[in-house]
């Protein structure tokens, strides 16, 4: 709340006509001499520290938050700076204060690191434009960067780096995302198809139960036994609550007999048998396609 204080000033005072005494004027300036300190102190402060559209008069624009809240805002027609790293032959550091669009076009293999992620508790992001000028180039990422690895088309967990020998050359996007101040990074492709990890790789006994991950759309089993050469008496488990269009496949790299295939649903096409190299896969029809005759159905052999 503002000190200013229009009250205390009389504005009846001179009164025409009259001897006036000077203590009233004195009153007055020493009122008015008081406001005017209290407006100039309030404006500086008021200039210190609010969000201007450009430079006030003498003063370089600085509307730098400082990390102070700011939430309940409707906004639109918002955007993000991008800062340009250069051409790079060796590495390069993200600088997460330099913006959270940065671009890097590749001269050679390179290295990325990163510094001033936002402090543990708040969430930091880098989108990168990465422009990959030869397709031998390879990025070697930090060792921080622990999540999202599995999805990276052409990536060597040995050496830590992504290559384009596959898609070449071009312009590609990731994002890289931490909320405990860079300690831990997940990278995201945004440009690049993502590898399909969803399966499982069963290296079994005979009589073992070898069951699919049901938490994924599409689920992928590979049967082996290398020491054996042969398997007998495996179950397999069905997702237990799968959804219309839901895709199961298995496949053997030894011949398998005595195959059980157990299922909540009824399966079309049920099979005991499965040899070295050949595979099954299932598609499930049900709600609301052909509800209340849910199956799995026989689509490939």
């Amino acid at each position: 709340m503002s000190n200013i204080n229009p009250l205390n000033i009389n504005g009846a005072y001179p009164v025409a006509g009259v001897d006036n005494d000077s203590q009233g004027f004195r009153d007055n300036f020493t009122n008015i001499k008081n406001n005017f300190a209290y407006a100039q102190s309030e404006l500086n402060d008021l200039q210190s520290k609010a969000i201007v559209k450009s430079a006030l008069t003498g003063t370089t624009l600085s509307n730098n938050m400082a990390g102070t809240l700011i939430s309940s805002a409707l906004i639109q027609d918002f955007r993000e700076t991008e800062y340009d790293n250069g051409v790079i032959s060796t590495t390069v550091t993200l600088d997460h204060t330099q913006g959270h669009y940065q671009r890097v076009q590749t001269n050679a293999s390179i290295a990325i690191a990163f510094t001033n992620f936002p402090v543990a508790g708040t969430v930091g992001r880098i989108r990168l434009k990465l422009v990959v000028t030869n397709s031998a180039h390879r990025v070697t990422l930090p060792a921080a960067v622990t999540y999202g690895l599995q999805y990276l088309q052409d990536y060597n967990a040995n050496t830590r780096s992504i290559g384009y020998s596959q898609s070449g050359t071009g312009t590609y996007w990731y994002e890289f995302i931490s909320d405990d101040a860079g300690a831990t990074i997940t990278v995201i492709p945004l440009s690049r198809a993502r590898n399909n990890v969803d399966y499982t790789y069963a290296n079994i006994a005979n009589g073992t139960a070898a069951s699919p991950t049901a938490t994924t759309m599409v689920t992928k089993l590979i049967l082996d036994n290398g020491a054996v050469g042969a398997l007998s008496n495996v179950s397999v488990t069905f997702p237990p609550y799968p959804v219309d269009g839901q895709v199961v496949q298995i496949s053997a790299n030894v011949n398998v007999s005595n195959l059980f295939l157990l299922h909540a649903n009824t399966i079309n096409g049920n099979t005991t048998t499965l040899s070295a190299g050949a595979h099954l896969g299932y598609t499930y029809v049900g709600y609301p396609r052909n509800p209340g005759v849910e199956k799995w159905f026989k689509t490939q052999i």
